[in-house]
Order: C-alpha cells, then sequence, then structure tokens
C-alpha cells in the first residue's frame, strides 16, 4: 500500500480562483508536483485574509516565503 503524504506549498485568499494561479508562483506547483489544490470557500474577504495569514503562520509554505 502507497502512504499518502500532503505537504502545504502555498496558501493564499482571492475572491476568483481563476486568477490565484495565474502568476509567478505557479512554478512551484510544478517543482514538488503538486497534484491538488484544496479550498475552503468564504465569502468574507476579511476572514479569508486572517485564515490565511493564519495558515501560513502556521506551516510556513515554501511557495508564502
Amino acid at each position: 500500500m502507497n502512504k499518502v503524504i500532503h505537504q502545504k506549498l502555498y496558501v493564499g485568499e482571492t475572491d476568483n480562483l481563476a486568477k490565484q494561479f495565474d502568476h509567478p508562483r505557479d512554478p512551484i506547483l510544478s517543482r514538488f508536483e503538486a497534484n491538488c489544490i484544496c479550498i475552503f470557500p468564504e465569502e468574507d474577504k476579511k476572514k479569508r485574509q486572517k485564515i490565511e495569514s493564519d495558515l501560513v503562520g502556521n506551516y510556513n509554505p515554501p511557495g508564502n516565503a
């Protein structure tokens, strides 16, 4: 049985997911051969920014360095 590993590569917030990956951070997804994206829908921008800050502070993902 193969062991599944999830690594946090990048944390961000957006009101348009299509635009979120249309920037220079895309290479981080290729370099680490990312094959999934986790999404937490939140309408409130301030709440999204707080969640993003908390996650980045806790996990320190390489795409946010």
